[in-house]
């Protein structure tokens, strides 16, 4: 997600674990998708330059929301 945009609805905590905002919404998409799919769901929403430094190299979403 673009930095600004992750600033403006998480704030500056990057860290699930302890970005309680985050750490529901991801928690949220993760049970849907397992509801959705009967599979186990690996959610994450990541703030876009730390995802590019931590994961270089070509990655693709499943989806994107607008």
């Amino acid at each position: 997600m673009p930095d600004d945009e992750f600033a403006e609805r998480f704030g500056d905590n990057l860290s699930s674990c302890t970005n309680r905002k985050l750490a529901a919404v991801t928690l949220a998409f993760a049970a849907l998708g397992k509801e959705m799919t009967g599979l186990p769901i690996d959610f994450q929403i990541q703030q876009q330059t730390h995802a590019n430094k931590a994961y270089p190299g070509v990655r693709s979403a499943l989806f994107e929301l607008d």
